[in-house]
């Protein structure tokens, strides 16, 4: 089970106009990334005022881990799989790349804590990363993929066992926790 999109997100198809995915996986895929970058920014909000904590960090992180290791045992494969055109495959390997380098970049805070030196500098650099790797993912790579993308997550997402579901919103986003 990978919780992915926060209750209360609309999950049509429709209701993220950058997103070319249809169906559930491709509306939960964006809603699970617009979720992170909400959770990133109630982060970098408590670093101004000095309240970062350790609970809401390690929330975000658990809702990263598990959309990371989505994208890399579901979403990258299934779209491998769709590359027509040496265009493509160039965008296709560019987020890739930022994949791993995002996921570099979150196992740089294995283990760091709220006050380490460098630790509010490498949320920083991972919120930017994060952000940018879903603007072209949503914008370049999904929109020339075509709408198909979906129904093909869908069904690789039931192969693999893996279920889906909706969870409460980030705590730090709502402010419950502290």
């Amino acid at each position: 089970m990978i919780y992915l999109a926060p209750e209360g997100v609309d999950h049509r198809p429709d209701a993220d106009p950058l997103s070319a995915c249809s169906g559930a996986a491709g509306v939960l895929m964006c809603s699970a990334q617009n979720s992170i970058l909400d959770g990133f920014r109630a982060l970098a909000d408590r670093t101004l005022r000095n309240s970062l904590d350790g609970a809401g960090v390690r929330e975000l992180c658990d809702r990263l881990s598990a959309y990371l290791t989505l994208r890399e045992e579901v979403v990258l494969p299934v779209v491998a799989g769709l590359l027509t055109g040496p265009k493509l495959r160039e965008r296709f390997d560019e987020c890739v790349i930022e994949h791993y380098a995002v996921r570099f970049l979150f196992e740089t805070l294995e283990g760091d804590s709220p006050e380490d030196h460098l630790f509010r500098a490498k949320l920083s650099v991972l919120h930017r990363s994060f952000a940018r790797h879903v603007r072209f993912e949503q914008r370049f790579l999904f929109a020339a993929l075509g709408v198909e993308t979906g129904a093909l997550l869908d069904g690789a997402i039931r192969r693999s066992g893996i279920r889906l579901e909706p969870v409460p919103r980030l705590s730090l986003v709502t402010g419950s926790d502290g």
